[in-house]
C-alpha cells in the first residue's frame, strides 16, 4: 500500500514539475495570453579519470572514463527559476571491468557507461526567506555523512524530492525534504540503481561566530526496496578558533538510530570527535568515529557520500555487523595552488575484539589554471581478522570547468 501511495506521489510530482516548466519557459498568463522567452544560463564541464584497482581476491581492474555535464538555469521570473542538467559518463577504455551493473569477475569500478537526466527542478522564492524546490535535485546536507551527492563517482547521486528551506533569521536555516526516489551512482541500468523512497529529512542549522555551528537533524529513511527503515536523530557541533596565524578546528557529533522494521527494533549509536590545527600551510587532525551495533545491526548511512569517510578504498560502504571504530590521523600541506594530504586509519569493531584492518591514503590536488584542476589519489587497505582482503586503488583525474 505504501509503495502504491509513493508511486502516485511521484507521478504527481512529475506532472507538477513538467507543468511548471511549461509555464516558466512559455511565460503565459491567463489574463494576457502573452508569451516570451526566459533567458537561460548554460554551463558545460568535463572530467577525465583513470582508475586502477588491485584486489587480492579478484582480478585487477582499470578504467578510463570521461564525464561531461551540460546544464541550463533560467533567469528568475516572478519568483520562479528552472534548472536542467544532463550528465554522460563515457568509458573510453575497454569495458573489461565490473562496473556495478555488469559483473565481469574483476574488482569493481563503479562508473558504468551511461547518459542520464541528472537534475530537473523548478524553484519558487516568492515567499520571504523561503525557497521551494520540486523535482530531481542535488542534496548535500552538512558534511555529507548522512545525505550527499557522491560527486566523486562519475555518475552523481541525485534525488526526486520536494524541498522547503526557510531562514527566519540570518543565522538559522530550517530545511525539510520529502524523497520519492534516489538515483544512485550506478544509474538506472543497475537493478538497484534507482530506488523508490518514502523518506523525510528534517534539518535545523544554526551558524554563529560565538557559539560555532550547531545542527539538529532527524532522518526517516524509508527505502521501499530495503528491509530496513532507519530513523535517525542527532546533533553536530563544530567551531573554528583563530590564534594569531593558526586555527584550531573542533567537531563533536552524536546520533541515535533505530531500525523500526527490525525484530525488536534494534538501535545503534554514532559518535564523532575531531580536532585539527592549521598553521601557515601546514595542518594536522585527529579523528575518532564510531558506528555502533546492536545484535548484528550496524549503524548505517545509505544516502551519504561514503567515499569521504572511512578511507578512500571504500571497504566499508556497509557497516559490519559488529560495528566499526575508525581512529585516524591526517597531515596536510598547501602552498600556492598545490595541496597534499596523508591519512592513516585504524579500523576496529565497535563491539568485541580484533581488527578490521588499516588503511593509508594519499591525496594531491593542483590548480593548473582557472579552468583546469589535477587530482592524484592513492589508497592502500590492509585487512586483518575478519576476512577483508587487501586492496589498493589509484586515481589520476583532470577536471575542466570553464
Amino acid at each position: 500500500m505504501i509503495s502504491v501511495r509513493c508511486a502516485m506521489v511521484t507521478q504527481l510530482l512529475r506532472l507538477a514539475l513538467v507543468s511548471g516548466f511549461c509555464c516558466l519557459f512559455s511565460g503565459t498568463t491567463a489574463a494576457s495570453e502573452q508569451r516570451f522567452a526566459v533567458p537561460a544560463d548554460f554551463r558545460f564541464s568535463a572530467r577525465l579519470r583513470y582508475e586502477h584497482v588491485s584486489d587480492d581476491l579478484l582480478k585487477d581492474a582499470s578504467a578510463l572514463s570521461l564525464r561531461s555535464t551540460l546544464s541550463a538555469r533560467t533567469t528568475p521570473w516572478n519568483g520562479f527559476t528552472g534548472f536542467a542538467e544532463l550528465q554522460n559518463n563515457a568509458v573510453l577504455s575497454q569495458e573489461d571491468f565490473s562496473d556495478g551493473v555488469v559483473n565481469r569477475n574483476t574488482a569493481v569500478i563503479a562508473d558504468p557507461d551511461a547518459t542520464e537526466l541528472n537534475q530537473l527542478w523548478l524553484q519558487y522564492t516568492g515567499v520571504p526567506a523561503t525557497r521551494f524546490r520540486l523535482g530531481r535535485q542535488q542534496l548535500v546536507l552538512d558534511n555529507q555523512r548522512f545525505v550527499g551527492n557522491v560527486d566523486f563517482r562519475q555518475n552523481e547521486q541525485t534525488f526526486d524530492a520536494f524541498s522547503v528551506q526557510h531562514k527566519p533569521v540570518s543565522d538559522l536555516t530550517l530545511a525539510w525534504h520529502y524523497l520519492t526516489r534516489v538515483h544512485t551512482v550506478l544509474g538506472e541500468q543497475a537493478p538497484a540503481g534507482d530506488r523508490e523512497h518514502h523518506s523525510r529529512l528534517y534539518n535545523l542549522h544554526w551558524n554563529n561566530r560565538a557559539t560555532g555551528s550547531v545542527t539538529l537533524y532527524h532522518y526517516d529513511i524509508n527505502d521501499q526496496q530495503a528491509t530496513e527503515r532507519l530513523k535517525t536523530i542527532g546533533m553536530r557541533w563544530q567551531k573554528r578558533i583563530r590564534v594569531d596565524t593558526a586555527a584550531i578546528n573542533w567537531a563533536l557529533e552524536y546520533a541515535h538510530q533505530r531500525n523500526v522494521n527490525g525484530t525488536g527494533e534494534p538501535a545503534a549509536a554514532y559518535q564523532l570527535a575531531e580536532v585539527g590545527l592549521t598553521w601557515q600551510g601546514l595542518g594536522g587532525a585527529l579523528r575518532y568515529e564510531m558506528l555502533g551495533e546492536d545484535n548484528g545491526f550496524g549503524f548505517s548511512t545509505p544516502l551519504a557520500t561514503l567515499h569521504g569517510f572511512q578511507g578512500f578504498a571504500d571497504r566499508f560502504l556497509s557497516t559490519p555487523g559488529n560495528g566499526l571504530r575508525d581512529m585516524s590521523g591526517k597531515l596536510t600541506f598547501s602552498t600556492g595552488k598545490v595541496q597534499l594530504g596523508l591519512i592513516h586509519h585504524r579500523f576496529r569493531p565497535a563491539a568485541g575484539s580484533g581488527s578490521h584492518g588499516n588503511e593509508t591514503d594519499f591525496l594531491l590536488t593542483c590548480s593548473l589554471s582557472d579552468s583546469f584542476d589535477l587530482m592524484v589519489k592513492f589508497a592502500d587497505f590492509r585487512g586483518n581478522d575478519f576476512g577483508r582482503q587487501d586492496v589498493r586503488k589509484f586515481w589520476v583525474q583532470l577536471s575542466w570547468t570553464p
